[in-house]
Formats: C-alpha cells, structure tokens, sequence
C-alpha cells in the first residue's frame, strides 16, 4: 500500500475534509471490486476514511471506519502486526473515550498498550500516551487512585522521552497529572487522537528482531535476496516510525547495491528495478521529517535509475513527491512542473477518473487555481 503522508499532502492539511472523502470512497470501491471486503490493503483507506471524519468532527463514521480496519488486519495475514494493530486500538479508544463509552475505551485502550508492551522499548513516547489516555479513562469513572498510577508511570516515561524534544507536549502530561491531583479533569473534548496516518505493511516487525538470522540463511551469492531483506529492514522500521534505524538499513541496502552493481551474477535491469523502491523508501523517511532537500535528493536518484525503464510502476508517484518536497521548498515552479509529469505519466496507463490521478490534479489546482 501507498504511503499517504505524500498523498495527503495537501488535501488534509488544507482541511479540504469532502474532497479527500470523495476520493478515498472512491478508491475504496474500486479495490473492494477488485480484492474483495476483507484484503489487508483495504484497512489503511478505512483507517485514511477514518481520520478525514475526525477532521470533520463526525466521530461516529470516524470510529466505524477505525473498527473496520481493526478487523480487517485482525482476520489477514497482518494480524502479527502489532505496530499498526496498536495504534488502530489506541485511536479506538480514543474515540470512544470522547464519546463517552469508558468502559469499551478502557477494554480497547488495555489491548494497545499489551501490544505496545510487547513491541516497544519500556520508554517509547506512545506508550507514555497510553498510559495517559488510560488515566483519563479511569479519571473519567472516579477511580482517582488508579488515574493517578498510571499517570506517574505516563510521567516517568514522557521525562525520557517527551520532555529532552518536545517541552510543551511534556506540559500536557503536567497539566494532566496537576488536575488529577487537585481533583479536577481536563474534558475530553480537548483529546486528540494521534497521527492516525498509519504506514501499512505486509511484514511482521517483530521478525526485526531476527533480521540478522534471517540474513546468515541467505546464501552469499544471492544478491537478490540478501539486497530484499535490508529493504524489508528499512520499511519496517519506517512503519514502526524508528527514522534512524531506517535510514540505516536503506542505506545499508543502496551500499550493497552500489559494491554488487557491476557483478554477472545477477541480471543487472532487476536489481535497478529494485532499487527505485530503497529510493524511494528513503524519500518517505526524509518526507515525514519535513527534510525536503533529502526527500528530493532520494527521488532525483529514485528517478534516474526509473528512467531507465520504459513504465516503471513507481514513476509517477517519484514525479508526485518531487512535486510535493518542492512545494514545501517554496519553489511552486518545480512544483507545478513535476506535478503535471505525474498526471502526464499516470494517465498513460490509468483512465482521467482513477484515484490516483484525481490525486495529483488535485494538488496540481492548490498551485494552480485556474484549472
């Protein structure tokens, strides 16, 4: 599945909530038509569906679309993924905490935090939110005891790792811990629900934690395979929002590319194939830092070796995101140029009418309003 954090871009941020609903219903219904109601690929445009409601303020469609995609993972082959899994049962409980359902917030809420639990390291920042989310939870019930427990432990993990980044998000928690002890609560109207933009993959990220013994099984003479597995590494740990570990492996992987590149034993025009997506992946780490001289710097070299190729699938997107990181850079130019290289390009393929080219025209009319 395509990473939305580019495709939304634009559409979100602006709080254009009905324009980005009339694609995603869209893209919703074609690949139902085509993969049918329970694909894995379908819970992200349930989980993307989900958040332009909550944008919206239409919590009710919002936590239907949320429990849609829960569902949808927990009966796939996704269902080891407890990353997405959790933060799907974080939003949930959020939802229904602002709703005003305690009880199913609390049972939902518990269930992402045994997922985090098993996952992530003991001070990880979205544990130090669940534990939060759970003290207001019990804060709402009158159970100030345990409101209070969990309140500390959310403190003790937000010193770590909130407070040295993010001072101001850290004065949340304070304020939290402040009103629960001066027997006060801060509504739950002021909840916000965490990126719900969730990166979507097929692997397990817990086989992360084997990577090293899965790549000795891998004969040294199978480029191929020992160059997917350090990619597979780098979009892992992109989806698990572990940036540094990211950049590490994709690096890792466009290293070995570069040291094999000229080896006979591989058929060359599929390992550059290949390596449009470490590329690529590489962008989507550097775009969602908000480093756009990086992002661009990942798609010129994504775009040189697709060039190479007469359609390679990924072509279009690379044009999108120049355009996108461009934009950001303040140079609409470049940006109006490379978007209008991504509908040209998606249109040789795709009918006018097609989700992803609504997409980029879309983004294409923020610049320029006269089309």
């Amino acid at each position: 599945m395509i990473n939305c954090t580019l495709i939304w871009d634009l559409s979100i941020k602006k709080k254009e909530s009905k324009k980005a609903l009339e694609v995603l219903e869209k893209a919703l219904e074609i690949d139902t038509q085509t993969f049918g109601n329970n694909h894995e690929s379908l819970a992200g445009t349930h989980n993307d569906i989900s958040t332009v409601y909550q944008d919206m303020d239409d919590l009710n469609r919002s936590l239907y679309h949320l429990e849609t995609a829960l569902k949808i993972l927990l009966r796939s082959q996704a269902s080891e993924n407890h990353v997405d899994i959790s933060k799907l049962q974080y939003n949930i409980g959020m939802l229904q905490f602002r709703l005003g359902d305690n009880t199913i917030a609390l049972k939902i809420t518990q269930k992402a935090l045994q997922n985090e639990l098993k996952i992530l390291s003991e001070n990880d920042a979205k544990i130090a939110h669940t534990y939060l989310l759970l003290s207001k939870i019990y804060g709402k019930e009158n159970d100030k005891t345990t409101a209070l427990e969990y309140m500390e432990k959310a403190l003790q993990i937000a010193r770590i790792s909130i407070l040295p980044h993010d001072k101001l998000e850290f004065q949340t928690f304070q304020e939290h811990c402040d009103a629960l002890k001066n027997n006060q609560y801060i509504s739950s109207a002021k909840a916000q629900i965490v990126d719900a933009n969730v990166f979507y993959s097929s692997d397990n990220p817990d086989r992360l934690m084997n990577f090293d013994e899965e790549l000795k099984k891998i004969p040294s003479d199978d480029i191929i395979g020992r160059f997917g597995l350090l990619n597979d590494a780098g979009s892992v740990y992109s989806s698990k929002e572990n940036f540094r570990m990211a950049i590490k492996y994709f690096n890792e992987a466009i290293a070995f590319f570069t040291k094999n590149q000229a080896s006979d034993r591989y058929f060359l025009q599929q390992f550059e194939h290949l390596v449009v997506g470490t590329y690529f992946g590489v962008c989507r780490v550097y775009y969602r830092q908000q480093n756009w001289t990086m992002s661009l710097n990942s798609l010129e070299k994504a775009l040189e070796f697709a060039l190479k190729e007469e359609q390679h699938p990924l072509l279009a997107e690379i044009y999108h995101g120049m355009g996108l990181s461009y934009k950001h850079k303040r140079d609409i130019f470049m940006a109006i140029h490379y978007l209008e290289l991504a509908i040209l390009t998606a249109t040789k393929t795709l009918p006018n009418d097609h989700p992803r080219v609504q997409i980029y025209m879309e983004n294409l009319r923020q610049l320029k309003p006269s089309l």
